[in-house]
């Protein structure tokens, strides 16, 4: 199971944030603030992908599904389940 912190690492190690602080909140909009943009998105789902085993299909990444932190891990999730 992926959590929102394991999701904020990855991010730092993707170059997507600057650090663990740059998201303070789980329920903070990353797409809205400009923290993660489709560019991002898709580098996150090629490491989560890498390093976990999973599978995402192109067509269920959805913007929505990268909103917060807790829509993430949620996302990510359901594919681990």
């Amino acid at each position: 199971m992926l959590t929102t912190q394991m999701i904020k690492e990855m991010m730092v190690d993707e170059q997507l944030i600057e650090g663990l602080d740059a998201v303070a909140h789980e329920d903070d909009d990353l797409v809205r603030s400009g923290i993660i943009d489709s560019i991002g998105i898709i580098k996150l789902v090629l490491s989560v992908e890498s390093r976990y085993g999973l599978k995402v299909e192109v067509e269920d990444i959805l913007k929505d599904d990268f909103q917060t932190l807790g829509a993430i891990a949620a996302f990510f999730n359901r594919y681990a389940a």
